[in-house]
């Protein structure tokens, strides 16, 4: 069959890719656009110029999308100026960072050199790169689902994350989603480890590819407008997640798991090499707070960092109207804003869940108040492995702004992911 050729699925791949991400970009507006209230978050200082270029960096990256999509003969000029400016974009503000952007740009940045046809004397190299490419992007699914199981063994997964997700199934019968909830709290994370396994193996890919499609229309139900109407930034990438199964592991299975999992020491074999390291072996080192868990496929766990600003009296009536509607009375003269909540309502996307983007968006808030009145930073770590609490960390207001904490201590932590 044509559509089986490793020739054309990297072409299917790359135009889903940039289908998704141009939905993305479309969903979050926000999220791409230089702000006054919830303030980009750069890479580093150095990068902070790039913020005032958001606008015009913004539309360029639907526009080569489209590009992509439209014209087969632009599709690697316009590859490589979308990944260009995507690294400019989460340069210039790190809750740009979202995985389905991550995993999309894997993609391209996989397959992009490889695709298209090649009748020069280096076929025998295109062909080698383009099946790596294949096998990275093989790679790249497989682990996703693997470490997004592994993600969610722990305690807030089930009375935080996934009792609230199973809510819309109290519509069709009353009490459903309480009695269906223990049991799912384990069979969801090993689910979607076995997912990941199945997948690698050729005699049982098609186990696992029609498991995860069927989560995936799940998710669909439980997030999309007939369930919560949340999120809706991750409905088409649940999509192309299906469609991507089909094309990458649909079809014959000219490769085995040895393939994937050990491929050549050879230069066209980076893509391989490459998704390895993102998306097998990094990973890992997550469960230890050493690597982005939002690179890691900690995906509606309840195990994220968190981040609150507390500002008195006096700080709340300095600060503008839009960041004052966020603010939660705590106590007589305290005010908490939840900042994972106040991204999602603004940017209709999470935060970039790691301390510098926590950090950076509450000295934002301590700057908008000019100087007036106390403002305060708490940040809830994630729990490590083998940890029974989260840490905590505490930033007085005269030491925010140096990024010092001033008082650390572990505590339970149950708040919804």
């Amino acid at each position: 069959m044509a559509w089986a050729s490793d020739a054309a699925r990297a072409e299917h791949v790359l135009l889903l890719a940039a289908l998704g991400l141009f939905s993305g970009r479309l969903l979050s507006p926000a999220l791409w656009q230089t702000r006054s209230d919830l303030v980009n978050v750069p890479l580093t200082p150095a990068f902070a110029a790039l913020s005032s270029f958001a606008a015009t960096l913004g539309l360029l990256l639907p526009l080569a999308a489209a590009l992509m999509l439209m014209l087969p003969r632009w599709r690697r000029p316009a590859g490589l100026l979308m990944l260009f400016v995507l690294l400019l974009l989460c340069a210039a503000d790190i809750l740009r960072c979202q995985p389905w952007a991550y995993g999309y740009a894997a993609l391209i940045a996989m397959l992009l050199w490889y695709s298209g046809s090649s009748a020069t004397a280096a076929a025998a190299r295109h062909s080698e790169g383009l099946r790596s490419g294949l096998h990275g992007a093989r790679l790249l699914l497989a682990g996703t689902y693997f470490y997004s199981g592994l993600q969610k063994f722990t305690p807030e997964f089930g009375p935080d994350v996934l009792a609230w997700m199973l809510q819309p199934l109290d519509r069709l019968h009353v009490g459903l989603s309480a009695s269906l909830l223990g049991p799912l709290t384990i069979a969801v994370p090993v689910g979607e480890i076995l997912l990941g396994v199945l997948l690698l193996v050729p005699g049982l890919r098609w186990a696992g590819i029609i498991g995860a499609a069927l989560m995936h229309l799940c998710i669909l139900g439980l997030l999309g407008p007939l369930g919560h109407n949340w999120n809706s930034v991750v409905w088409p990438w649940n999509i192309v997640m299906i469609l991507l199964l089909l094309v990458l592991f649909g079809g014959p299975a000219q490769w085995s798991t040895r393939d994937l999992l050990l491929p050549r020491l050879r230069l066209q074999s980076w893509p391989q090499h490459l998704a390895l390291l993102l998306f097998i072996l990094l990973p890992l080192l997550s469960l230890w707070n050493l690597w982005p868990a939002y690179f890691s496929s900690a995906l509606y766990c309840g195990n994220i960092d968190k981040g609150y600003v507390y500002v008195d009296k006096i700080a709340r009536d300095a600060l503008p109207p839009s960041v004052q509607q966020e603010l939660k009375g705590v106590d007589i003269d305290s005010y908490e804003l939840d900042i994972y909540s106040w991204c999602f309502k603004r940017l209709n996307t999470p935060p970039f869940p790691e301390p510098a983007t926590y950090l950076g968006i509450a000295r934002g808030v301590q700057a908008q108040t000019g100087g007036k009145g106390r403002v305060e930073f708490v940040l809830v770590r994630r729990r490590v492995i083998g940890a029974p609490e989260h840490e905590v960390i505490r930033y007085d207001d005269t030491l925010l702004s140096a990024g010092i904490p001033f008082n650390t201590e572990n505590t339970e932590n149950t708040e919804e992911d």
